[in-house]
């Protein structure tokens, strides 16, 4: 999360992220690939994390701050791996 506010928090923060897009899609397709890997091995399936990444990206819609973005983003990850979110907060 942090990345992504230092970023965002920056003038034209988010068109740099934008253009970085545009200028590499191989890059940014690779990234998304790994990811949705990443969220698949933990949440068991494909389509889980699918809807999962969908609705990370709908919480940054907004620009919101970073403590929202962390509130938001805990409370999507307890819908989605109810047990895994409590092992991790009792570390």
């Amino acid at each position: 999360l942090e990345p992504w506010a230092e970023m965002v928090g920056t003038p034209m923060g988010r068109e740099f992220l934008d253009v970085c897009e545009q200028i590499d899609p191989e890059n940014e397709a690779l990234y998304r690939k790994v990811t949705h890997e990443c969220v698949a091995a933990i949440l068991g399936d494909e389509a889980s994390a699918q809807v999962f990444l969908l609705a990370l990206d709908g919480l940054l819609a907004d620009q919101p701050s970073m403590e929202a973005l962390e509130q938001r983003t805990q409370l999507l990850a307890a819908r989605f791996a109810p047990h895994s979110s409590k092992k991790g907060a009792q570390s």
